[in-house]
């Protein structure tokens, strides 16, 4: 079913993001398991990813905070909310504490300079990310 009209929010430390697209990547590895004589391969589910992408404006105060993070290499804590209309944030989707793994600068010829950002899970959390199904 699509969702015309309707936003996803992200979140980082508190401050909402004013961002474009939000992508959240929610995969893993597949390990292969064969065996001699077997007619198909068979598959077991390594380590999970789970990352977010998205691109900010550049010159803003966001921007400089998304820099700041990926410098310093600090933690930030993000939530994500779907479902949002014009009276507020929509559920939470995802709340976890993640880390900039990506923040490059996009300058095209044509509309706004933006700042890519990727997060991805802080190895040194032990939290795992809540992901709430119902609310995507």
């Amino acid at each position: 079913m699509a969702r015309h009209g309707i936003t996803a929010k992200l979140v980082i430390n508190g401050k909402h993001l004013g961002v474009k697209d939000i992508t959240l990547d929610i995969s893993g590895n597949e390990i292969e398991i064969s065996s001699r004589g077997a007619d198909y391969k068979r598959y077991l589910r390594g380590l999970k990813n789970f990352t977010i992408e998205t691109s900010v404006e550049l010159g803003t105060e966001t921007a400089g905070e998304v820099l700041a993070a990926y410098d310093s290499g600090d933690p930030v804590n993000v939530a994500l909310h779907g479902a949002a209309t014009k009276y507020g944030l929509g559920g939470i989707v995802v709340s976890a504490p993640m880390v900039v793994l990506n923040a490059t600068p996009e300058y095209p010829t044509e509309g706004e300079a933006v700042l890519s950002v990727k997060l991805g899970l802080d190895a040194l959390e032990e939290q795992t990310p809540t992901i709430n199904a119902q609310n995507v």
